[in-house]
């Protein structure tokens, strides 16, 4: 079907359920069926799904009456088509976004992380300053960091913080902020995986997520939630990372983006959802699940083949050396000194056991839950190390992207073909060098 007749099909059901307001159904069974229809049509656009939601379509039906200006029993449908044609088909808008993240150190006016920015509270657009501060007072009482803070220092605190800057560009103003949140989820959660995947960040996954406002042709609406009560998020920059969000900031960015890719994405989705509350069982899994995922094809033997794939990405990476042979990361010399042909093998051969071990633990908490064995046990080490693990094995992922162009996992299934751009062809050549 063409997208004029699509287009049509939305205006037909709109209409009638235009004319069930007419005849005062909205309460009944049959009102809420056709409005489905009508959301289910405007669907079936194409491109008009990323505009608009369902809220907004309900939002611009209910208030047709008042902004045509007439009684809904005198609305005609061409003067109903031609309202709806004006507030869901017009040319999309720019929404700015401010969502609040915290105080930090060492960033940069305008960092870019992911799709957003980052920006300090003297850096916002004056409105957006002068709209905040007439809220502190009446957001001190839900919002202090600790117990008698008073208005003062709720200020002068308040006003240290950053914000991320996100624009989407929506029609409605509900997709706008559906598209920002999930958008500034993600942009936090790589924050999350790259800067410290143990925890510390993890107060930003709360459901609102955290507070924000936004903007739109002059005018300025809330957002919603609040950090946790008593409760302040401090974190500072650290040049080494730099690298790794700015490729994870191109991969966001792509519009064109790679199998290998939209793996790296999900892992941050998927990582993105441990928060405070996730139990350390779930917290482990989740790790175990954003590795398989990661690494692994339809063809692989899930436990051995991906211990086998991280020994050999992440075995003689510095971290995992260091981590196995316990040696302080600040010791350049004794780390050249360590770094031999034999102690990488040695090294290699400990992770690959480390990880049998881990998916031995993860096979037997999804068999058997909290009632596992004493030896099969999930300990916060255990969640320590898994984390750690998916962060140099993204790592690398993002290395071998930018330097290798390797950009899907399996090889091409065309025999003889030499694949280059494949992880699995990697490692192959990798074994047998």
């Amino acid at each position: 079907m063409k997208k004029e007749q699509l287009a049509s099909k939305f205006y037909d059901e709109a209409y009638a359920l235009l004319e069930m307001i007419k005849q005062q159904k909205e309460n009944t069974k049959d009102f809420r069926a056709q409005y489905q229809k009508v959301f289910n049509s405007f669907k079936d656009i194409p491109s008009k799904e990323n505009d608009a939601d369902n809220r907004d379509i309900e939002d611009v039906i209910n208030w047709t009456s008042y902004r045509l200006g007439k009684p809904v029993d005198e609305i005609t449908r061409d003067e109903f088509t031609s309202y709806l044609d004006s507030k869901l088909f017009s040319s999309p808008r720019n929404f700015d976004f401010y969502f609040r993240i915290g105080e930090t150190s060492g960033f940069t006016d305008g960092y870019v992380l992911g799709n957003g920015k980052l920006y300090p509270f003297n850096k916002l657009p004056p409105p957006i300053q002068n709209h905040l501060r007439n809220e502190f007072p009446h957001l001190i009482e839900e919002d202090r960091a600790y117990e008698g803070e008073n208005l003062d220092n709720y200020v002068k605190r308040r006003e240290q913080e950053w914000y991320l800057h996100i624009q989407v560009q929506s029609v409605g103003h509900y997709k706008a902020r559906e598209k920002a949140i999930t958008n500034a989820k993600r942009n936090v959660n790589i924050l999350k995986l790259i800067y410290n995947p143990h925890g510390s960040l993890f107060d930003y996954n709360i459901q609102s997520p955290f507070d924000y406002l936004f903007q739109i042709d002059g005018s300025i609406g809330p957002g919603g939630g609040y950090q946790h009560k008593m409760q302040s998020i401090f974190f500072s920059r650290i040049d080494a990372l730099d690298k790794m969000v700015g490729d994870m900031t191109s991969i966001m960015n792509s519009k064109n983006p790679t199998a290998l890719d939209r793996r790296i994405l999900n892992v941050v989705d998927v990582f993105g959802l441990i928060d405070d509350l996730t139990p350390l069982h779930v917290r482990f899994l989740l790790c175990i699940v954003s590795l398989e995922n990661l690494l692994l094809d339809e063809r692989d033997y899930l436990g051995w083949k991906l211990a086998e794939k991280i020994s050999y990405l992440v075995g003689d990476t510095r971290a995992w050396f260091a981590t196995h042979y316990k040696i302080d990361f600040g010791d350049e010399q004794k780390l050249k000194d360590m770094f031999t042909g034999e102690n990488i093998a040695r090294a290699r051969i400990a992770l690959d056991e480390t990880i049998h071990d881990f998916y031995d633990k993860r096979s037997d908490f999804a068999h058997r839950g909290l009632e596992s064995k004493p030896s099969k046990r999930i300990t916060v080490n255990d969640y320590y190390l898994a984390s750690s693990i998916l962060m140099w094995t993204v790592e690398k992922l993002l290395e071998l992207r930018r330097d290798k162009n390797i950009d899907h996992i399996p090889n091409d299934p065309r025999d003889g073909r030499e694949d280059n751009a494949s992880l699995n062809y990697y490692l192959q050549k990798m074994k047998y060098r």
